[in-house]
């Protein structure tokens, strides 16, 4: 019964404010990617795979109800009982028969919206931090991969398609009209990793075939503009084979430093060391 016919997302991809660029940007990687330098390409997430189930999931208790008056408006003329009828003891007719409608058209909404969005957009996050623990841990496999560090200032980084994440209590109201903020909002639990993102339409995008989980999966890449490195950062635990195939690459591109991460010996951080090898 319900349709809206001016969708609440449309096939473009336009940051509503100018992103405010970072002093530096990081990129977390597991060692199934040391290939990336070898293959040049900059492959983009899926939402339905990102470990945050509310994920671009917007609020849908506002809009559902809107649309629903509308839609009972519009076919009050033709499913009316009786001329006598009133819209009022329709609409309570109709409600009453099926009594969790409103209810279960806010949650097919929520749990089919980021289906829908991955339909057409592709994600890459990126952070403004290097040394934090809980993303080496959670990102690198346990400190066995390794981190890019890309110069936000490049063209890559344009702000039509790159935002900094809004870190709210409330998760963002779904309207009518496409709106940014539902591909930038997280809660406040995620706010120590200082993200910013890079979104872009699947039809942007060049499809192809990558390593996840170290399966084989279809996914959505643009090429890597190597120019666009400014640094790879080699994980305390990575394997040396991992580490050869980052390194090997990079022999053709020497503004690209190279990095080894060691425990510091005092403190719980991370210290950065000029690799030599």
């Amino acid at each position: 019964m319900l349709r809206d016919d001016s969708s609440t997302t449309k096939n473009t991809v336009v940051l509503t404010e100018p992103a405010k660029r970072p002093a530096r940007l990081f990129r977390y990687y597991s060692p199934v990617h040391s290939h990336i330098f070898a293959g040049k390409k900059l492959w983009f997430s899926a939402v339905t795979d990102f470990n945050d189930i509310f994920e671009v999931v917007p609020r849908f208790d506002k809009l559902i109800p809107e649309l629903l008056e509308e839609n009972l408006q519009k076919t009050y003329p033709l499913l009316r009982l009786s001329q006598n009828e009133s819209y009022k003891i329709f609409k309570e007719r109709i409600l009453n028969t099926t009594p969790n409608l409103l209810e279960d058209l806010i949650t097919k909404y929520s749990d089919g919206f980021q289906e829908y969005l991955d339909a057409h957009y592709k994600i890459l996050c990126f952070s403004e931090h290097l040394d934090s623990l809980l993303m080496w841990g959670h990102y690198t496999n346990c400190h066995r991969g390794f981190v890019i560090e890309f110069d936000p200032n490049h063209a890559l980084f344009s702000p039509r398609d790159f935002g900094k994440v809004i870190y709210e209590n409330e998760r963002p109201v779904a309207c009518r009209n496409a709106d940014a903020r539902m591909l930038l909002c997280k809660s406040p639990e995620w706010e120590y990793e200082d993200e910013h993102r890079l979104i872009k339409l699947k039809t942007d995008l060049t499809p192809g075939k990558y390593l996840r989980f170290e399966k084989e999966v279809d996914g959505y890449f643009i090429p890597l503009p190597m120019d666009a490195v400014k640094a790879v950062y080699f994980g305390c635990r990575i394997l040396a084979d991992d580490r050869n195939n980052l390194l090997k690459p990079l022999q053709g591109f020497p503004h690209i430093k190279r990095f080894f991460m060691r425990r510091n010996q005092i403190e719980y951080k991370l210290d950065p060391t000029p690799f030599k090898g």
